[in-house]
């Protein structure tokens, strides 16, 4: 089973970024010793 999950806040990141956006993947067949990881994704101004 593949299970993602994704989410973006502006209120908790610093001044210099915009948004922080976080991608949740369930990753336990792949490397059983973790059960879920997340990616942080801070997004500058005028950034891709």
């Amino acid at each position: 089973m593949r299970t993602w999950g994704m989410d973006g806040t502006f209120k908790v990141v610093p001044q210099w970024y915009q948004q922080l956006f976080t991608i949740h993947a369930f990753v336990a067949r792949l490397l059983p010793e973790y059960a879920g990881t997340g990616l942080l994704l801070p997004l500058l101004p005028g950034g891709t």
